[in-house]
């Protein structure tokens, strides 16, 4: 792992992310953080570095939210995730980078889908759903093996639950311990977690706390509904949505017209014709372009 100006502006924000999401704002937000690693180091690398930092995060979470979760919601959530897990040890060689990457697109694309167009009622609370939660929880469990990227399926089920803040955060937080340390042996087993990532996620852990003491601070200062807002990339008002996704690396080569022009086109196909009347604005960068 070579330390230089690049990897500051890759590894340093995807750590600081991570922690921040352990604290339970704004869990979706990592999954930009895959990526960015990966523009300094092999994917496998990459995942074996974040999960025993991720760990080792999970500790300090839950000793602070101990008392508040949903133990109920646990229960239903983690057997389910368990299987998610299995099913990814057992298919990881097969799939190319590429389509891991894509993977972490369709979840912020399903993610920000969910709210802005199967939520009329966004304040109101959901029930409880056996099938609902279980669905879910397989497919976090699968993703969370395959790049790290369990949050967006974990926040379809809990988000619309309309827990307590507090709930909420401790629920997800102790969820995503448990799977972790599902994931560990399995990632041993694959040798993509060793001595050698160890040692790396040792020198990265302190960025991590440095992401938990900011989500920390701005969980104390956030009101309950700017902080479901901010979860689901949304404006205080609720008028303005955000999507975030990947494109294939084949496109790197054409205009930036002509990529946006594809963008616009796949989302017509999910979101129908107002895409291309009441779309803001598009903004893309190409990371092999980067210095």
């Amino acid at each position: 792992m070579e330390i230089n100006l690049l990897f500051f502006f890759t590894v340093v924000p995807a750590i600081i992310l991570y922690g921040i999401a352990k604290s339970g704002l704004g869990g979706s937000m990592t999954l930009i953080s895959v990526p960015l690693m990966t523009i300094v180091m092999p994917l496998n690398q990459a995942l074996g570095i974040i999960l025993p930092i991720l760990i080792f995060s999970d500790f300090i979470a839950v000793y602070k939210y101990r008392k508040e979760f949903d133990l109920g919601t646990l229960k239903l959530m983690v057997p389910f995730a368990a299987i998610g897990i299995i099913i990814g040890s057992l298919t990881f060689s097969y799939f190319s980078e590429d389509l891991l990457k894509f993977i972490i697109g369709v979840m912020g694309f399903l993610f920000a889908g969910h709210y802005f167009f199967f939520k009329k009622d966004k304040e109101k609370k959901s029930e409880k759903n056996f099938l609902k939660g279980g669905i879910c929880s397989v497919v976090a469990g699968f993703t969370s093996f395959c790049v790290h990227a369990g949050g967006t399926p974990t926040s379809l089920y809990l988000l619309p639950l309309r827990m307590k803040k507090e709930i909420y955060v401790g629920t997800r937080i102790f969820f995503f311990t448990f799977v972790n340390l599902i994931k560990l042996p399995l990632y041993i087993n694959l040798s993509m977690t060793n001595l050698e990532s160890f040692k790396h996620s040792a020198i990265l852990f302190p960025v991590a706390l440095l992401g938990i003491l900011i989500g920390y601070k701005l969980l104390k200062i956030i009101e309950e509904k700017l902080f479901y807002n901010f979860i689901y990339h949304t404006d205080k008002q609720e008028k303005g949505f955000a999507l975030m996704g990947f494109l294939n690396g084949g496109l790197a080569n054409e205009t930036q017209g002509f990529r946006k022009e594809k963008v616009l086109q796949q989302l017509e196909k999910f979101f129908g014709n107002q895409v291309q009347q009441e779309f803001i604005s598009y903004e893309e960068k190409v990371w092999n372009r980067e210095p």
